[in-house]
């Protein structure tokens, strides 16, 4: 797909559109100070001059805004395989994620309901979420245990801004008539700052959920 500069933009002091031959905007490029904030395209990237970090727009809210992470741009390693650039930093640095870890530990005593949200330390996941002050942080691997085997879903979610955003789901775990699970060789990236939440959308019996996060710095 070709794109003319010269004829597919609109230009103004708060930044310029990129549009397609047929003239579909494909995204929006903007700038200032500050965090980015309010209504915006989905789809909007934003260059923060005072940090000169970049954010972009994933979702229809306002708090929508990201900040650009390694984890989301994909290169080409050496086998000619499609990966994202962080697993390539962190395989360069030595298997990656050594600089910080964090393990959280989600679990409930007795009977846990369908289709409800794990506690950390006696606190509901969905009320107040674990938080994960860790730059470039990926979840690394996953625990289940749980006292009978079952069949289903046991969900990891993210919440930011933390106390305020919507929980999204970031990785889905499975149990196949299982009791316990160990899912290992993950990359699975997490907003710095962002809450952790485990909804399970089958029944457990003295279930626990550990997660292994790593990453670069404590923020």
């Amino acid at each position: 797909m070709a794109i003319n500069i010269d004829k597919a933009h609109e230009f103004d002091e708060d930044g310029f559109a990129i549009s397609d031959d047929d003239g579909n905007v494909l995204f929006y490029v903007t700038t200032g100070s500050g965090a980015p904030s309010g209504p915006a395209p989905i789809n909007t990237w934003y260059f923060r001059q005072d940090t000169n970090v970049i954010y972009y727009k994933f979702g229809a809210l306002d708090t929508d805004w990201r900040q650009l992470r390694a984890a989301d741009i994909t290169a080409v390693d050496q086998d000619l395989q499609t990966v994202d650039l962080q697993f390539l930093l962190d395989n360069f640095a030595g298997g990656g994620g050594t600089g910080v870890s964090q393990t959280q530990i989600f679990g409930d005593g007795g009977n846990t309901s369908q289709n409800s949200y794990l506690p950390n330390q006696g606190v509901q996941s969905n009320i107040v979420g674990v938080p994960v002050g860790i730059t470039n942080a990926t979840i690394r691997n996953i625990f289940i245990g749980n006292e009978n085997t079952r069949t289903g879903n046991i969900l990891v979610q993210e919440r930011f801004p933390a106390g305020t955003g919507t929980f999204t789901t970031i990785y889905t775990a499975t149990l196949n008539n299982q009791a316990f699970n160990k899912i290992g060789n993950l990359n699975v990236s997490v907003t710095t700052d962002a809450e952790i939440a485990i909804f399970t959308e089958i029944s457990l019996k003295n279930a626990k959920v550990v997660l292994n996060i790593n990453g670069d710095s404590a923020t």
